[in-house]
C-alpha cells in the first residue's frame, strides 16, 4: 500500500495516544478524530492487512513498519510546530503594538456609544 496522508494521520494518532494511554483502542482513535467507530474499524483493518499495526484483544499496536512511519511523522510535525511557534513569537510584539492602540480606541468608542442614557 502506498503511504497516504490518512495512513500517516492514523499511525501518528496511535503513537501519540500510546504515549498517553496504556492501551489504544479503536474507540480512542474514533474520539481523537471525531470519526465514527465503523469508519475507524475499516481503516484499521486495511492498515493491519498492510502490516502497519496489529490488533489483539481490542488493543492496537504499531508494527516496526508502522512505528517507523509514525515517529517520522511525529518528528516532522514537531519540527514544523517549533518553527511556527518561534516565527509567531518573534512577530507577536510587532503585531500587538500595531493592533493594540487601534483595538483599545475601538473598544472605548463602542463603550461610549452603548452607555445607557439616564432619563431625568
Amino acid at each position: 500500500m502506498k503511504k497516504t496522508e490518512s495512513l500517516e494521520d492514523y499511525l501518528k494518532a496511535i503513537y501519540t495516544l500510546s504515549l498517553e494511554k496504556k492501551t489504544v483502542r479503536a474507540i480512542d482513535i474514533a474520539k481523537h478524530f471525531s470519526f465514527s467507530r465503523p469508519t475507524v474499524s475499516v481503516a484499521l483493518k486495511q492498515y493491519k492487512n498492510d502490516g502497519y499495526l496489529t490488533i489483539d484483544d481490542y488493543a492496537i499496536h504499531l508494527t516496526d513498519k508502522g512505528m517507523e512511519i509514525a515517529m517520522s511523522v511525529f518528528e516532522r510535525h514537531e519540527v514544523i510546530e517549533q518553527v511556527l511557534i518561534k516565527s509567531v513569537l518573534i512577530k507577536i510584539p510587532r503585531i500587538t503594538t500595531r493592533i493594540w492602540w487601534s483595538t483599545i480606541s475601538a473598544i472605548k468608542a463602542l463603550k461610549r456609544s452603548t452607555k445607557p442614557q439616564r432619563n431625568c
